[in-house]
């Protein structure tokens, strides 16, 4: 049966009155919060004008559909003068982020209409669905949600017409309209004690939405500026953070405490570009949501939480529990162990990079504090070696990083490194042997002079200075380790050690630099080549020497270098411990490089599973049977109502055989119901309106509503959810097969 040109819905001032109330409720809070240029006025008029013309179209059914085909052309004309200059537009939303939606100033007016046709089509949405409660409330809590990512506290003023908007929605459509008010009405007046409140603003409430904001803002839409920690900052590296050398004068300024069992190297900075003046981090801008699932397998290699493999793990220092609190402000760098397995945070979002920095999105404050569960082990660990070795026959994909020196790197750091480690028969004791034989050879000293800038450092501290700090010593160790062929990198820290109470009080002058070595099989491993007494500056470097080191020459050319003299250096064994450790391992998997994901994917991935609910959710919603029933003609709802109890009945686990009447499917169904809902009755409705020359009337098509919300009354959680992802996957419920 053809629609009539005018049928007007019975219920259409209730109706009308929810669509104005809904999207003019959303609008409201946020012309203040997204710098809408819209006076109040301009606002109510617009959604009452977009009001008042669905009214119309809702007059007029065959020009219904025309809805939505609207809304979408009058959304395309509002954008089109962003579109004029695509690139322009597009720099400007990339750098809504950092600097705030002032970006997207040239096109605020064509924004402000495409955002009004948006959210009167949302609201528009949400009230065509026969219990618009639901949508509704839907809608209110994104608006609220966008309102805490813009850190805004509306007034109590501005959400009144929103609070109408929901207890209007929860009006029935069934009945007289001006009855179905009273709910509404109800609330309004419990409004009422709240009105003194009207245009102040909660501080509690706005403080959380603020926080609320900013952790939204951490999560998905970090990209500010990082501020790495740097030893430069504590008097470590005095000629600046491109320089090592130079006399240190560390401060004594408090920087963190630190409640552990033992000594610890907490790391920093991690570094592995070795410049031939100072060390560098190769990508300084990386960064990982460090709760971020996808990137689970990434943080259990940068951390070597898998390696060792597990018999093995067993003989490593036990974890344990250390809590950091800061005592001054400082960069957004956390301290760790090299190897964790847990980090917990109050108020700070840690990220990642690809380098195994953890870092927060903020710089740090005193009083902020973290713990994690972490190994302290280093490469003086007793039995420590027995394990690195048992552990070895591992591979790596890519350590080049780890292994490459500039081209000033003179020939006599690489004869001092093969002399300190000759005689040691594994990578691990030549890694022992050099740390040892830099803290017997070279004297620790504060005193040091500026290094030449034609120079190499490592080379000049090795043959020329021949004295230095922990910078001095760590440095030497990552280049004289790569000229051995052992993949390192160099750090930056505080060195912790806790009183009897278990409590280590960390100073600048606690700051620290050190190596860390990688094992096949192993992974990173700390070493800490500088001299352990580092309060006795020696007046004379080459008193405090054990043997001659060669002299070099005036000319770089590492040919012309003079040649080491022959004695040896100190010989030392690497320590062991009395444990027992299983035989040779199998091969380790191999180590695969820090994958290189993009900053954005969480964001992009976010807002792609929101599009996918928004979808879901319209789509359900959109193919409700109330919703289509509405716009039929009384034996079309009811033919309508039959499809939908046979999609019921489906879920309910009775389908309708092959070939089998409708009338005596629906006769068994009952039966099979115990006698309710009256399946019967719906099926000589079903007969009438498909065979019968009976006009059926409104009062039928409510009779099999009725049977409908009966039938749908009998179905479990579970079985009400299978309706849904029915209704998800067919789409409209079909009049006929």
């Amino acid at each position: 049966m053809k629609k009539p040109f005018f049928d007007p819905p019975r219920a259409l001032p209730l109706y009308l009155l929810q669509l104005l109330a809904l999207s003019f409720g959303l609008l409201l809070p946020l012309i203040p919060a997204l710098g809408l240029h819209l006076t109040l006025q301009d606002a109510a008029l617009a959604m009452l004008l977009g009001t008042l013309l669905y009214g119309a179209l809702c007059l007029l059914p065959r020009l219904q559909a025309a809805v939505y085909p609207l809304l979408f052309a009058a959304l395309c004309l509002a954008l089109r003068p962003c579109l004029s200059d695509p690139e322009a537009f597009r720099a400007a939303l990339l750098s809504v982020p950092p600097e705030g939606l002032s970006t997207l100033a040239p096109w605020g007016e064509s924004l402000t209409h495409a955002f009004l046709f948006f959210l009167f089509a949302c609201a528009l949405s949400a009230v065509q669905a026969s219990r618009p409660f639901a949508p509704a409330f839907l809608l209110a809590l994104a608006d609220a949600g966008m309102l805490a990512f813009l850190g805004a506290a509306p007034s109590l003023r501005s959400l009144l017409p929103l609070m109408a908007a929901i207890a209007l929605c929860a009006c029935p459509r069934e009945g007289r309209w001006p009855r179905a008010l009273l709910p509404a009405a109800a609330a309004l007046v419990l409004a009422l004690p709240f009105l003194s409140f009207a245009g102040t603003e909660l501080t509690g409430l706005r403080e959380r939405a603020e926080r609320l904001g900013e952790a939204a803002r951490d999560y998905l839409f970090y990209t500010d500026a990082r501020l790495p920690y740097s030893l430069t900052s504590a008097g470590w590296q005095p000629l600046g953070p491109s320089q090592l050398g130079g006399t240190a004068v560390p401060g004594d300024a408090p920087v963190l405490q630190a409640r552990l069992s033992g000594p610890a190297l907490l790391r920093g900075a991690v570094h592995s570009v070795y410049t031939g003046h100072a060390f560098e981090d190769p990508k300084p801008g990386t960064r990982y949501l460090f709760a971020d699932p996808r990137y689970a397998s990434l943080r259990r290699l940068l951390f070597d939480q898998e390696i060792p493999e597990e018999r093995l793990a067993a003989f490593l220092p036990a974890e344990e529990e250390i809590a950091v609190s800061l005592m001054a402000d400082g960069a957004n760098t956390l301290f760790l162990t090299q190897r964790f397995s847990a980090l917990r945070t109050d108020e700070l979002i840690p990220y990642h990079s690809d380098t195994g920095e953890i870092f927060a999105t903020r710089s740090l404050a005193e009083g902020d504090a973290y713990a994690f569960r972490g190994r302290r082990m280093t490469g003086d660990t007793p039995g420590i070696g027995r394990v690195v070795e048992a552990a070895s026959g591992g591979s790596a994909a890519d350590l080049s990083a780890f292994l490459a020196l500039p081209g000033g790197v003179e020939e006599g750091v690489s004869r001092l490194a093969r002399q300190a480690a000759e005689g040691a028969g594994s990578d691990f004791e030549r890694a022992w042997r050099l740390c040892a034989w830099l803290r017997e050879t070279y004297p620790y000293s504060l005193q040091q002079n500026t290094p030449p800038e034609d120079r190499d450092f490592v080379s000049w501290f090795l043959l020329t200075e021949r004295r230095g700090y922990c910078t001095s010593f760590a440095a030497a160790m990552v280049v004289m380790a790569r000229t051995l062929g052992l993949p390192s990198r160099y750090i930056e820290g505080f060195s912790a050690v806790p009183d009897e109470t278990g409590t280590a009080e960390v100073a600048q002058r606690n700051a620290h630099a050190w190596a860390e070595i990688w094992f096949a099989g192993f992974g990173w491993l700390p070493f800490d080549p500088t001299p352990a007494d580092r309060s006795m500056p020696s007046a004379d470097p080459a008193a405090a020497l054990d043997f001659s080191l060669p002299q070099p020459s005036d000319s770089p050319e590492p040919a012309e270098t003079p040649e080491a003299p022959a004695a040896q250096p100190p010989q030392v064994s690497p320590p062991e411990g009395e444990i027992a450790l299983p035989g040779p391992q199998a091969k380790a998997p191999a180590r695969g490089g820090p994958a290189n994901a993009a900053i954005g994917g969480l964001t992009a991935f976010a807002l792609a599973l929101a599009s996918l609910l928004v979808l879901a959710v319209v789509r359900i919603v959109f193919t409700a049977p109330e919703r289509g029933a509405a716009r039929l003609s009384p034996s079309g709802a009811v033919l309508l109502w039959y499809r939908s109890c046979l999609q019921l009945l489906e879920c309910l686990e009775i389908p309708q055989r092959p070939g089998e009447a409708p009338s005596a499917f629906l006769q068994r169904a009952e039966a099979g119901l115990g006698g309710t809902p009256k399946l019967s009755l719906l099926g000589d409705l079903v007969s009438r309106a498909r065979y019968g020359n009976a006009r059926l009337t409104a009062a039928d098509a409510e009779k099999a509503a009725r049977i409908h919300r009966e039938l749908l009354s009998r179905l479990t959680i579970r079985q009400r959810l299978k309706w849904m992802r029915m209704r998800l996957a067919r789409g409209p419920i079909p009049l006929a097969d």
